[in-house]
């Protein structure tokens, strides 16, 4: 999973604060359902049901200053 900084509000710093949210790697998931000829889309079809649940819950942002694992938008 590749990491991106975003910033969003800290609901326990009470402040703006820059946050890591993880995402999936495509291309690599890309890769090993060629290799493994077609086995490994089943588990890509469920990381990415299971980061769309995530995003939509911010569980999956944490902030840089207190590593809180949720933010308010």
């Amino acid at each position: 999973m590749g990491t991106r900084k975003v910033e969003l509000r800290c609901r326990f710093c009470k402040k703006n604060t820059i946050h890591l949210h993880k995402e999936i790697n495509h291309i690599l998931h890309f890769f090993l359902t060629l290799i493994t000829f077609g086995v490994w889309l089943t588990i890509w079809i469920i990381l990415i049901i299971i980061g769309i649940f995530r995003s939509s819950n911010h569980t999956t942002t944490q902030c840089t200053v207190c590593g809180a694992s949720r933010a308010v938008m």
